[in-house]
C-alpha cells in the first residue's frame, strides 16, 4: 500500500487525505474552487470535504468577498497531530491534470471512438482502459465545456462495452460518480437508450441536496445565466449549467476541437 492509500485509510477517503495535506503541510488558505485547482481534484468533492471539516472544527472558514475563505484550525490541538501523520506518510502533494495528462485523456476518448478532433501529435501512448478513461474524461468535463458536451454521446457509443463494476470503481476512486450519473442521465434520455437512464440511478448521490455549478463561473452574470438556462434533467441532478440539451446532440454533427484547452467555455 503506497503513502496516499495509507494516509486516505487512516483519515477516512482520498480526498480528505489530498485536502488536509495542503492545510496542514502546505498553510493553504483560500477558496474551495482555488484548492481544488491547486490540487488537481474536481471542485465538488473538495467543497464537500472543507465543509465537513468545517463542521467537526477543523477548518476555520470567514467570508471573504463572494467566496469562503477556508485555513487550518491551528487552534485545535489535534491538528498538529494530524500534521505529523502526513509529514511521517511522507505524504506527497498530487500534482494537478498536467497538459500532457489531459492530453492522453482526450487521446484516449479519441481511441475509443469519441466524436471529437484532436491534433496529431496527441497519442494516447499506453490505452487506459475505458472505464478509467471515462473517469478521468469526467473529472476535466468540470474544467473543458467542449470535453462536458462529448461526454453524453460517448457514453451512449460505448455503453454495451461497458463494466459496470469497474466503472463504478473507478468513478468513486476519482470522486465522480454523481457527476457521471448525471451524464449517463443525460445519455440516456438524448440517444434513446432506457438502460443508461436505469443504470444512473447507481451513481446518483442522495446526499447532494443544494444545486452546484458544474462549470467555473467568473462572475455574476455568468451564476444568473447558468441558474436560468440549466436544462431541467441537469437541474434535477443538483447541477447548474448555461448548457442546451441541443449542444450536447450536436457533436454528432460538429465534433469539437479538443486539440487545445478551450477552458469553460
Amino acid at each position: 500500500m503506497d503513502n496516499m492509500s495509507v494516509a486516505a485509510e487512516l483519515l477516512g477517503s482520498r480526498v480528505r487525505a489530498v485536502v488536509l495535506n495542503e492545510l496542514l503541510l502546505h498553510k493553504f488558505s483560500g477558496s474551495a474552487r482555488a484548492l481544488a485547482k491547486r490540487v488537481g481534484l474536481a471542485y465538488f468533492p473538495v467543497a464537500r470535504e472543507l465543509e465537513r471539516l468545517v463542521r467537526m472544527g477543523f477548518v476555520h472558514r470567514r467570508r471573504h468577498a463572494a467566496a469562503g475563505h477556508h485555513e487550518a484550525a491551528w487552534d485545535q490541538p489535534v491538528m498538529r497531530c494530524l500534521a505529523d501523520l502526513l509529514r511521517k506518510c511522507s505524504f506527497r502533494r498530487e500534482s494537478r491534470m498536467q497538459v500532457k495528462d489531459r492530453d492522453a485523456v482526450v487521446a484516449a476518448l479519441a481511441e475509443y471512438g469519441a466524436p471529437i478532433r484532436r491534433a496529431g501529435n496527441m497519442t494516447a501512448g499506453k490505452l487506459m482502459p475505458l472505464e478509467a478513461t471515462i473517469a478521468s474524461a469526467v473529472i476535466l468535463s468540470h474544467r473543458e465545456a467542449t470535453v462536458l458536451r462529448v461526454l453524453p454521446c460517448f457514453l451512449a457509443q460505448v455503453s454495451a462495452r461497458l463494466d459496470w463494476t469497474l466503472l463504478r470503481s473507478e468513478a468513486n476512486r476519482h470522486d465522480v460518480r454523481h457527476s457521471l450519473g448525471m451524464l449517463l442521465d443525460v445519455a440516456g434520455k438524448l440517444f434513446g437508450q432506457p438502460n443508461l437512464r436505469a443504470r444512473a440511478k447507481e451513481f446518483r448521490d442522495r446526499r447532494r441536496t443544494q444545486p452546484k455549478h458544474y462549470l467555473p463561473t467568473e462572475n455574476r452574470a455568468e451564476k444568473v445565466m447558468a441558474e436560468k438556462n440549466t436544462p431541467s434533467l441537469i437541474r434535477k441532478w443538483g447541477f447548474l449549467l448555461d448548457m442546451s440539451e441541443e449542444s450536447f446532440r450536436r457533436v454528432m454533427d460538429k465534433p469539437p476541437d479538443l486539440s487545445k484547452n478551450h477552458g469553460s467555455k
